[in-house]
């Protein structure tokens, strides 16, 4: 069963949403339980909105016609027996048809949360034979909404999607790499353990999905092979722009235990 906690995990780090569909937890960083606590007061404050300004559905049901104009309905699921997506509100408007809503703790709106919203649009869309073209993020203390357009047929999506059946059905092998998400992440002492037994270039600073994948086309694959690639050559620095950074150079400083200064 898929579900919004591991679609939302998935738009975070791939590995995270496959131990999250075998039910797995970690231990909750600070950041994220404050994130929580926010998320409850915004959809709390955010559901008092609604019901003082309009006659709110709490049943949502897509067989169901509702009166012309607009109104609203809190927490409707759309599920079957593959997936189970839930929103935390819907517009449900004769004219333009259904608006998904939901509410990020967040101050900024970020990639993440667009990509886990349109992944949960395309599959309801999919599920329930609906024309949801556009779905709305409420963020933040003030409660701003941004609205998203929704690509019925976006080939990007679909192939997110299919890669996330094939991910939980073990087709494609779970390798996961360091990013952004990984600091405040409840598996990252998990994640830092397997890395250590790999000797997993992630452990490098500096190094995201693209680099290692860059080095491993290279037949490199820990950090110890690539302490034995650094070469000093020459490198001059165009004006205006930050030292180049070498990786090479860190992993053999590791090895070798030493300090290294690389003057431009």
């Amino acid at each position: 069963m898929i579900t919004n906690e591991i679609i939302d995990a998935f738009a975070e780090c791939k590995y995270k949403s496959v131990l999250k569909s075998k039910y797995k937890t970690g231990i909750k960083s600070e950041y994220e339980t404050l994130e929580s606590e926010l998320l409850l007061t915004y959809r709390n404050e955010y559901s008092k909105n609604l019901y003082s300004k309009y006659d709110v559905i709490e049943n949502f049901n897509t067989e169901k016609l509702y009166p012309p104009g607009f109104t609203y309905a809190i927490n409707p699921v759309f599920e079957n027996m593959e997936y189970s997506i839930g929103f935390d509100a819907i517009e449900i408007n004769s004219k333009s048809g259904i608006t998904p809503i939901v509410i990020s703790s967040k101050e900024r709106v970020s990639h993440n949360d667009k990509i886990a919203l349109l992944l949960k649009c395309f599959i309801v869309n999919q599920i329930k034979s609906l024309n949801i073209e556009n779905a709305n993020i409420v963020y933040g203390k003030g409660l701003q909404t941004l609205k998203i357009k929704i690509g019925i047929g976006d080939k990007k999506i679909k192939k997110l999607s299919d890669e996330l059946i094939q991910l939980l059905e073990n087709i494609q092998p779970t390798e996961f790499y360091r990013n952004n998400h990984c600091s405040i992440c409840e598996f990252q002492s998990e994640c830092k353990t397997k890395w250590i037994e790999k000797d997993h270039l992630s452990l490098l600073g500096g190094m995201n999905k693209k680099e290692v994948l860059k080095r491993n086309n290279r037949g490199i694959f820990s950090i110890l092979q690539l302490s034995h690639t650094f070469r000093p050559k020459k490198y001059r620095k165009p004006k205006g722009k930050s030292k180049r950074y070498y990786p090479e150079l860190k992993a053999l400083a590791l090895r070798k235990k030493q300090t290294y200064l690389w003057e431009l």
